[in-house]
């Protein structure tokens, strides 16, 4: 059966823009964790290179996106403390989803190969001096690449509890047109 959605459950929906964003850059997590953690039996390091730096630079896109549109206002029923832990959560999301390929970067370079964005072209070269940095940045990254993971599927278990047991619109402005 159709249902007709009234004007202020449409303008409440995310744009077209920033679903295309979350969903593609999710997908490329996701695929980029498992091959991450394959690296050591295949030869995917360069697509796992690639997919790294095509999420930093969507994230940077999204980034601005971000700041020149504005996000439409979290639902109306969350409580003081889940629309700070919501706001706390997509920061630390963005900060991760930058921090984790610049470390995958850094951690490349430290080891004298050089990036392409795609064949396109180089990244430029990052020195950074810290020994003791250097030497545990894939540590770092590993951890890393954990932690947004956990925290992702946090972020959908929490959209799936406001669906099916909040029964609110969180999850339906990410989804619907």
């Amino acid at each position: 059966m159709l249902q007709l959605k009234n004007k202020s459950e449409t303008e409440n929906n995310y744009k077209t823009v920033a679903k295309f964003f979350h969903w593609s850059m999710a997908l490329l997590i996701i695929v980029n964790y498992i091959l991450g953690l394959t690296l050591d039996s295949t030869s995917w390091y360069l697509v796992h290179k690639q997919i790294g730096i095509t999420i930093l630079f969507l994230c940077i896109l999204r980034i601005c996106w971000r700041i020149f549109t504005p996000y439409p206002p979290l639902v109306k029923e969350l409580s003081i403390l889940e629309k700070f832990v919501a706001k706390c959560g997509h920061l630390f999301l963005y900060l991760l989803l930058v921090i984790i390929p610049l470390s995958g970067i850094l951690m490349v370079q430290h080891h004298g190969y050089s990036i392409s964005f795609w064949g396109l072209f180089n990244l430029p070269v990052i020195h950074f001096r810290s020994v003791i940095i250097m030497d545990n940045i894939g540590i770092l990254h590993l951890y890393l690449a954990h932690l947004i993971i956990i925290i992702a599927a946090l972020h959908a278990l929490f959209a799936l509890k406001h669906h099916f047991v909040n029964k609110d619109r969180t999850l339906l402005r990410m989804l619907s047109k």
